[in-house]
Parts: structure tokens; C-alpha cells; sequence
């Protein structure tokens, strides 16, 4: 798990994306330990997180560990391209 862990956020770390979507819950790790390793490793990407499991707190978490958005299944696609821009346009202000 772990490996798996470092091996994606090395990846991002050395060709940077324009943005991530995330699942916050996969079988080997989840979103909450993914958004800690790239806070950890200082890697700024734009990450927006999705999820069908909403739970309390859960929206205020993956923004302070520094995702730009935060989608509950099921969400149509203009409310996903909506998300991306936004997150994109916000990571290149200065």
C-alpha cells in the first residue's frame, strides 16, 4: 500500500499534471492519505476529490489537506468541467 502510495506521488511529483481527480475511497489507500503525501512532499496540483460516501466533516477535511474541490456522487458532467476550471484557473493565479 504504501508503495503504491509513493510510487503515484512521485509520479506527480516529476511530471506534473494539470489536475487530479481522486477518489477518497480506493481498496489500497484512500484520498485523505494521498492529499498527506503530496501536503507532505510539497507538491501543488489542482485535486479534485469525489466520493459516494459524504460524511460529516468530510468537505472541510480534503479542503484543509488542500484539495481545491470536493464532488459527491453522482454529479453531472458540466458540474465536473465546472470543477476542473475553477481549480485550474485558481492554481495559476498569482
Amino acid at each position: 500500500m504504501l508503495a503504491k502510495r509513493k510510487d503515484f506521488t512521485a509520479a506527480i511529483g516529476s511530471q506534473r499534471p494539470d489536475c487530479v481527480l481522486l477518489d477518497l475511497y480506493m481498496p489500497e489507500f484512500s484520498g485523505f492519505d494521498v492529499l498527506e503525501a503530496l501536503r507532505f512532499r510539497q507538491i501543488c496540483v489542482p485535486v479534485i476529490v469525489i466520493t459516494t460516501h459524504d460524511e460529516p466533516g468530510t468537505t472541510e477535511r480534503v479542503h484543509a489537506l488542500g484539495a481545491s474541490a470536493y464532488l459527491k456522487k453522482l454529479f453531472d458532467r458540466e458540474t465536473l468541467l465546472a470543477a476542473i476550471e475553477a481549480a485550474m484557473t485558481h492554481d495559476r493565479e498569482p
